[in-house]
């Protein structure tokens, strides 16, 4: 049976935890009687005599029954300890915060007497367990060792006789395999599930006739769990020498042997089924084979990928699960001997579907399966082994577990009881890792060691187990394989229950943990109400999970349910309905974890923090407005999850010293809110912000955070409130220079900070790990610090710094380190008093590795230093500019700076682009952009040609100079306006020269711009989106040239007469003639979508669209108030729009019918009809059958007519299956 084994493992590890935290108990000042103390130091010598007999007990196959139900006894008498250990932890504890002496006394002497008497009765239930058996080692002898489930040992030879699905997999590493290679043996690791197929894959691979002809030497060892070195070799010295030298003993010998045997020789070598994650054996084993000749290759099978890890020397290739079709041939294939069951019972292939994705793309499984239901015949035999649990099946069905199991049974006895905690998700759940890490740590499934934390632990064996892919990474989150959660089912059975409302729930001793997977949650109670004196079932309960966002109307249901789970560990209510928690909470004396998160609770009872135990609490998503007052009693936290804002007003935070995370603390005058209350608080990791730092008045008071002991922090946030007086420079500096935090800081960020000087610990001597600093707003400073010596600052963010006028050499810092050597983002804004950058000195090197600059709002900052051509992007936005900077150095330095994207707006004083940077061959610009920099005038004299690379560019509001040359490879084209004097068409004409990749092309405001192409020598075959907009003068378009236009914008072009081709439009209306086409020359012949504007009252535009649009799918008709009617033309032209799906008829106010046609628009799926109130009826015919979705609004008239079921209308409409009718209200929907 799987839980008699695994429980073993599992007594082991509980009672070896109860084991070290009774010495912990006991070391710890637990304040009470020495009485008490005495019978702690008994309890303790009792379980150091049972240590070494469950010792052998997890390692034993136990078939003695009764020496299971001893097992069984000793389990529950180690959750009994464990409870009376939890409530001297938790007198302990309330002794500790009791404040009142006398009060202190009297809950001594209260509760430690009945403790003693209960750890006696304790003591005595153990000692009568253990002479039971009287410690009889024998019991245990006579059963046998608990092997890992073996497996048989493979061969090269392929033992399957149908693979499907695997066919691109093993093209992919025969692929692999034949790249030539140099150096050392390539290794190629196979990892996936148990029971994925890497075998069979392998042999696939090993017998390919390419990979025969390729490899002269050929060999295949089955590894598996024993990976003895010698005996390896020794095998694959038979392969080499055809059996020689097999009574070789010496390993040294063996190895030299091989590598003479093999050098020189191409050879493949397959280690199938690989367990072994020790590196120096792995290199043992490895030694000889580099002898071989060039081309040889390794493939290692394995179920992990710390294995991959060790053995790879390249990213390990992954074995997916097979899709559910897959799986189904392969079932299907082993199911029937002749005719597939599709062709002579549908329902049978229905069933089989539904049960091969119970395999979950396993193909060892499915295999099973097929093998299994060959001798299962008709739809009831199949229909029942769907419906069996597959853990329930026989061995033969089975296998795919086994093939998990050996996974399992390879884990050590913390994971598989972590793992074991994961069957009470449903399949499919997705969890969070830091959520289930927590879980773990609660119920103390985790073993701390000295020099690891808790969570540093779990989050080891998380990892671990998804490099076991017993996890799945997905999306965010993490999820179980559906095979490995019945696995994990199948290996906690005794212990763990997951229920909803269809399945009964009465709950068994043996139950520890529960998940409940419903909304409705009365049956929790009602079936597990047993009335009277009988025992509560809920009370032997450790977890309870709800998973399926329950619903907790009732608040007395809550109250009724807590004083029920008396020895509750575990309690998770995220994402339930709930408002109110009842003050009976606080009676849970062991919870350890209470997850409320995503709920509508707004408050939390001051009971609370009667939780003496409680290490996690979670809050996230809940508008909570304060927490408890005294919070500060729950000593024991470490995980406290909720908005920042409340957290950081949390009274006395400083008692909470074991809390790993505090995102923010408001510093305050007032009792219990003191900068000091930090000063304990050692274990925090990660983020730290510190608000309010105006409250501390001098350097003294601020060096009580004993911010350089917190060795664990990530990022700091030191903050200062904004608008003070300059009264308080001075405190500001002093209190700062107590701020100091420790060497592994990485990120450091203050704001508001009044002082007039930088702090003397901001060097490379006290921040060495320092990566990213944010100086933000500190107005008062008057020179930036000497940051250029932080040897690893990668990001620098320089904002709202108004004193500063000078970026001088300081800045770059002085000694062995300067000149920012990995700084790669520079981000400096809002500094209007900058008026000058120094150039660093000649031979010195700064910025290197420089990748990104952005300088914003520096209005005075006329001039920039020289950039490195490691600069990647460069934006500028309203500064003094009126050059552009250049790059280091002359000569052959040029061609190889890397920026690839400029961007500069609003820089009003900026004149000439011939200057600076645009001088080089920048060969890697990708994207430029100018904006807003009207007193431009010059460009370089080759414009932008030598950009070779240029594929996106934007002059906005920039005015043009005559004329400028683009490259080739530019696509995306925005000038707005071109309103340079000198302009005309034979300069846009030189400009569009050889634009043979342009696809965007955006015009503004060009009034010498008559036609378009401006020129015969414009090559814009590959133009797809063109918008010409305020083109006073333009009168025609050759579409002719625009071959593969999709896309057309013309809007406010009065002289605009379109090619004869298509159709003459004459417009001379002051509005001007706007419209938008969508896929112009889709085929040659029509478009996708139209949209037409501001239509005159008698132009032939409308008409002429209608009939050379045939493939239009979407029409707009908006904002035309001359339009009243439809002419008889385009009436009968409307039939040409067999293609149109949607139609919206919008903002017409004069007009007064629909198009006669309607009822032929035969693809019509949808109709807007808007705010047209003098359209009065649907035409004759009503609507194309096709119509699915008609919504009217704004249109009384037509409402009126529509209204079922007696408007005049209806019958038109009435087959439209979903209506939506509204006049000056919203729609009213109705379904027909």
């Amino acid at each position: 049976m799987a839980g008699v084994t695994s429980q073993a493992a599992a007594v082991f590890s509980l009672v070896n935890e109860i084991f070290n935290r009774s010495i912990n108990l006991i070391v710890a000042e637990l304040r009470l009687q020495l009485n008490a103390r005495a019978e702690l130091n008994n309890l303790q010598r009792t379980l150091l005599r049972t240590h070494s007999l469950l010792e052998e007990a997890k390692a034993r196959r136990m078939t003695d029954k009764s020496l299971v139900l001893w097992l069984m006894e000793l389990k529950e008498w180690a959750y009994d300890a464990d409870d009376i250990l939890d409530e001297y932890e938790a007198a302990a504890i309330r002794l500790k915060v009791t404040r009142s002496t006398f009060k202190r006394l009297i809950d001594h002497v209260i509760i430690n007497v009945p403790l003693a008497h209960k750890v006696a009765d304790i003591r005595k239930r153990l000692n009568g367990v253990t002479l039971e058996r009287e410690l009889n080692l024998g019991a245990l002898e006579g059963s046998q060792p608990l092997d890992s489930t073996k497996r048989g040992v493979t061969t090269s030879l392929l033992t399957e006789s149908c693979i499907v699905g695997r066919a691109q997999d093993k093209e992919n590493l025969i692929r692999l395999l034949l790249e030539p290679s140099d150096g050392a043996v390539p290794v190629v690791p196979i990892v996936g599930l148990g029971g994925a197929g890497k075998t069979t894959l392998s042999q696939l691979i090993f017998n390919d006739k390419r990979v025969e002809e390729h490899f002269p030497l050929r060999m295949w060892v089955c590894v598996s769990d024993d990976f003895d070195v010698k005996r390896i070799t020794r095998e694959i010295t038979e392969y080499a020498t055809n059996g020689r030298f097999m009574d070789l003993t010496n390993l040294n010998m063996l190895q030299v042997n091989l590598k003479e045997e093999i050098r020189g020789t191409t050879f493949l070598l397959v280690l199938d089924d690989v367990w072994n994650e020790d590196p120096v054996k792995w290199e043992s084993l490895l030694a000889p084979l580099d002898a071989g000749g060039r081309g040889s290759v390794v493939i290692v099978t394995t179920q992990s990928k710390k294995v991959a890890d060790v053995t790879g020397t390249m990213e390990p290739y992954v074995l997916e699960e097979l899709t559910e079709d897959d799986s189904w041939s392969l079932i299907e294939s082993h199911s029937f001997r002749e005719a597939s069951c599709s062709s002579t019972n549908p329902r049978m292939e229905e069933i089989g579907r539904k049960i091969a994705k119970k395999i979950s793309g396993l193909p060892y499984g499915a295999t099973a399966m097929g093998r299994y239901l060959r001798s299962k015949h008709g739809e009831s035999s199949w229909r029942e082994v769907l419906e069996t649990e597959t853990w329930e099946m026989p061995p033969a069905a089975s296998d795919v577990l086994s093939a998990l199991r050996r996974s399992y049974d390879n884990l050590p006895p913390q994971l598989k009881l972590c793992f074991a905690f994961c069957a009470l998700f449903t399949k499919g759940y997705r969890f969070r890792k830091d959520t289930l890490i927590h879980m773990w740590i609660a119920q103390n499934l985790i073993q701390s060691t000295e020099s690891k934390r808790s969570e540093d632990m779990a989050e080891e064996c998380f990892d671990d187990l998804v490099c076991r892919f017993f996890f799945r990474y997905s999306w965010g989150n993490y999820v179980m394989n559906d095979s490995v959660h019945d696995l994990a089912r199948w290996v906690s059975l005794d212990e763990y229950f997951r229920a909803d409302e269809d399945s009964p729930l009465h709950i068994s001793k043996p139950i520890r943990h529960l998940s409940w997977c419903s909304e409705r949650i009365t049956n929790v109670l009602e079936d597990n109400n047993t009335g009277g004196d009988a025992v509560n079932p809920l009370s032997s309960l450790r977890t309870l999970l709800f998973l399926g966002q329950s619903e907790f109307r009732s608040y007395h249901l809550l109250d009724r349910m807590f004083r029920m789970l008396s020895r509750i560990r575990v309690l998770d209510f995220s994402n339930c309905v709930i408002r109110n928690l009842p003050s009976s909470v606080g009676n849970l004396k062991h919870l350890r974890y209470l997850g409320l998160s995503n709920t509508r609770i707004q408050r939390l009872p001051e009971s609370v923090t009667r939780l003496c135990l409680l290490q996690t609490l979670l809050l996230e998503g809940c508008e909570l407005c304060r927490l408890p007052r005294s919070m500060s009693r729950l000593v024991k936290l470490r995980q406290l999850k909720a908005n920042p804002d409340v957290i950081a007003d949390i009274a006395k935070v400083g008692r909470l010293i074991e809390l790993q995370e505090l995102k923010a603390y408001n510093v305050d005058k007032k009792k219990g809110h003191g900068i000091a209350e930090l000063s304990a608080m050692n274990q925090l990791h990660g983020d730290l912000s510190i608000r309010n730092l105006q409250n501390v008045e001098k350097t003294r008071e601020s060096r009580k955070a004993r911010l350089d002991e917190k060795q664990k922090l990530k990022l700091l946030d030191l903050r200062w409130a904004d608008g003070r007086g300059a009264g308080e420079c001075d405190r500001d500096r002093k209190v700062l220079k107590g701020l100091r935090p420790h060497p592994n800081l990485r990120e450091l960020s203050i704001k508001y900070y009044g002082g007039t000087s930088s702090p003397s610990w901001m060097t490379d001597q006290y921040l060495p790990n320092m990566e990213t600093i944010r100086l933000r707003s500190c107005a008062r400073l008057t020179e930036l610090p000497c940051l250029g010596q932080l040897h690893i600052l990668r990001h620098l963010h320089i904002d709202g710094m108004s004193q500063v006028r000078q970026i001088n050499l300081q800045f770059y810092g002085t000694g062995e380190v300067s000149g920012f050597p990995l700084l790669e983002l520079l981000n400096i804004r809002r500094m209007p008093s900058l008026e000058e950058w120094s150039e660093p000195r000649r031979n010195c090197c700064y910025f290197p590795r420089l990748h990104k600059l952005l300088i914003e709002d520096c209005p005075r900052l006329r001039n920039l230093p020289s950039l490195p051509p490691t600069l990647e992007e460069l934006r500028i936005s309203r500064t003094g500019l009126v050059d552009l900077p250049g790059f280091h150095g002359n000569g052959d330095v040029t061609t190889n700076v890397s920026l690839s994207s400029l961007h500069v707006s609003e820089c009003r004083e900026l004149r000439s682009l011939s200057e600076g940077l645009l001088q080089h061959n920048l060969v890697a610009l990708k994207t430029a952009a100018f904006t807003d920099c009207d007193s431009l005038e010059f460009l370089p004299a080759e414009g932008f040609r030598t950009a070779i690379s240029l594929e996106s560019l934007i002059m906005t509001n920039c005015p043009l100079p005559c004329s400028f040359l683009l490259p080739s490879s530019l696509e995306h084209l925005k000038l707005q306006p071109c309103l340079y004097p000198n302009n005309n068409e034979d300069s846009l004409s030189t400009c569009f020269e050889n634009l043979t990749s342009l696809s965007f092309l955006d015009i503004k405001d060009c009034p010498n711009l008559s036609s378009f192409p401006p020129g015969p020598l414009c090559q814009l075959s590959a133009l797809q989106h063109l918008s010409l907009v305020n083109c006073q003068r333009l009168q025609s378009i050759g579409f002719q040239a625009l071959t593969s236009l999709e896309s057309l914008t013309i809007q406010n072009c009065p002289r605009l007469t379109m090619s004869h081709s298509l159709v003459e439009v004459n417009n001379s209306s002051d509005t001007g003639l706007a419209f938008n086409i969508t896929r112009w020359m889709r085929r040659r012949t029509g478009d996708d979508g139209l949209m037409l504007r501001h239509r005159a009252q008698n132009d032939s535009f409308f008409g002429g669209l209608l009939q050379h649009l045939t493939f239009l799918q979407f029409l707009k008709i908006c904002q035309c108030p001359q339009l009243v009617t439809f002419t008889g033309e385009e009436e009968e032209k409307w039939r040409n729009l067999t293609s149109l799906q949607i139609l919206h008829i919008v903002d017409c106010p004069n007009l007064e019918v629909l198009p006669a046609n309607l009822q032929s628009l035969c693809s019509l799926s949808t109709l807007y009809i808007v705010r047209c109130p003098r359209i009065h009826a649907f035409p004759p015919g009503g609507v194309s059958m096709s119509l699915a979705h008609l919504v009217i609004h704004e249109c009384p008239q037509l409402c009126q007519r529509c209204d079922p079921p007696g408007g005049d209308d209806w019958p038109l409409i009435a087959n439209v299956p979903r209506i939506c009718l509204g006049r000056t209200h919203p729609c009213r929907c109705s379904t027909t």
